[in-house]
């Protein structure tokens, strides 16, 4: 039997937070969640993830910033989770994939 996919999700809403960990859990990925940006970059130096869920407006950075540094180190899998749909664009440019 395969691992499931690992998949860290970035919101600072507890609510849509743990809803987007149970969606994962219940299509068979495995999944850690943090509030923030930093914690997310920490995080993602000490473990492997299949992909990210990162909600644009965080509470210690901007979202499209945290993607950009991503970028400049990775090529993981970066999904976008905002209601900001006019910042989607942005994201996109940046190098989010969804």
């Amino acid at each position: 039997m395969s691992n499931p996919a690992n998949i860290l999700v970035v919101e600072d809403e507890p609510t849509i937070r743990y809803t987007l960990e149970a969606i994962l859990h219940f299509g068979g990925c495995a999944s850690d969640s943090v509030g923030t940006a930093c914690d997310a970059l920490e995080l993602l130096k000490h473990n492997g993830y299949a992909g990210l869920l990162i909600d644009l407006g965080l509470p210690d950075a901007d979202g499209a910033q945290l993607i950009r540094t991503i970028r400049g180190v990775s090529q993981i899998p970066i999904m976008v989770v905002s209601g900001r749909s006019d910042e989607k664009v942005t994201a996109l440019d940046l190098g989010a994939d969804d």
